[in-house]
C-alpha cells in the first residue's frame, strides 16, 4: 500500500507539474483580454501548483511511514493508529482532488478549444501605431475553415487610419458574399455576417505593432 501511495504521489507531481508548466506560457501567449478568462487560467495555475506541492507531502508521509518502528507501548500504538488514520484520510482526499482537477481541466480545455460565435463583431482600435508591423486576425465560421487576415501597418498611422487598414484587408480577404465590413465611429471596425451565412468567431492571433491596442467584442 505504501508503494502504491508513493507511485501515486510521483504520478500526481508529474501531472500537476506538466499542466502548470504548460498553462503559464499559454497565458503569456494567449494574453486573454477578458477578465473572466484570465481568472480561470490563473485559478488552474494555482490549482496545479498546489497539487504539485501537496504531492511532496504525500511522498514525505510515505517515507516517514516506512521509517517507523513498531510501537513499544499501548499509548504509542493508539497515537500511531490515529496518525495513520488521518494520513489515510488525507490521501483519499488527495486522490479525489486529483480526479476532480483532471476532470475540470479537461472541461476547460474543451471549452477553450471551442470558439465563441457571433453574427457580428466589433474591433476597437486604441492608439496610433508607433512602429511598422502586422496584425493577424483569424475568422472562423461555424463548422467551417478558418481564414487568416494579415494587416500590414505602417509607423505613424493614427488609430482611425489603422481601423481603415484593417477594414481594407478584411474586405480584400473575406468572401463578400458571406461578410460585410465597415468602419464605425472612426476607430472601430464592424465585421458582420450576411443573411443565411453561419455565425463566426473572430480573434486577434498576434500583433507586432507597437502603440495600437486591439479589443474585440461581440455586438
Amino acid at each position: 500500500m505504501k508503494t502504491t501511495h508513493k507511485i501515486l504521489g510521483i504520478l500526481w507531481m508529474a501531472i500537476c507539474g506538466y499542466f502548470f508548466a504548460t498553462l503559464v506560457p499559454a497565458i503569456y501567449e494567449a494574453r486573454p483580454h477578458r477578465l473572466d478568462t484570465l481568472a480561470i487560467f490563473l485559478f488552474f495555475v494555482l490549482l496545479y501548483l498546489v497539487g504539485a506541492s501537496t504531492s511532496i507531502y504525500l511522498l514525505i508521509g510515505t517515507k516517514r511511514a516506512c521509517a517507523k518502528q513498531f510501537p513499544i507501548s499501548i499509548s504509542t500504538a493508539i497515537v500511531t493508529t490515529r496518525l495513520e488514520g488521518n494520513r489515510m484520510k488525507f490521501r483519499v482526499l488527495a486522490m479525489i482532488g486529483l480526479a476532480c482537477s483532471l476532470g475540470l481541466s479537461s472541461l476547460v480545455a474543451h471549452g477553450a478549444d471551442a470558439p465563441k460565435l457571433s453574427n457580428k463583431w466589433r474591433i476597437e482600435v486604441s492608439g496610433g501605431a508607433n512602429s511598422d508591423g502586422t496584425m493577424l486576425f483569424r475568422v472562423t465560421p461555424d463548422k467551417g475553415t478558418p481564414v487568416d487576415v494579415t494587416v500590414p501597418i505602417k509607423d505613424g498611422r493614427g488609430e482611425n487610419n489603422v481601423a481603415q487598414d484593417i477594414k481594407a484587408m478584411m474586405k480584400k480577404t473575406l468572401d463578400p458574399k458571406t461578410y460585410h465590413v465597415e468602419v464605425d465611429d472612426g476607430e472601430d471596425v464592424l465585421v458582420k455576417k450576411k443573411w443565411k451565412s453561419p455565425n463566426f468567431a473572430l480573434v486577434l492571433v498576434e500583433s507586432t505593432v507597437k502603440g495600437s491596442k486591439i479589443r474585440i467584442k461581440k455586438e
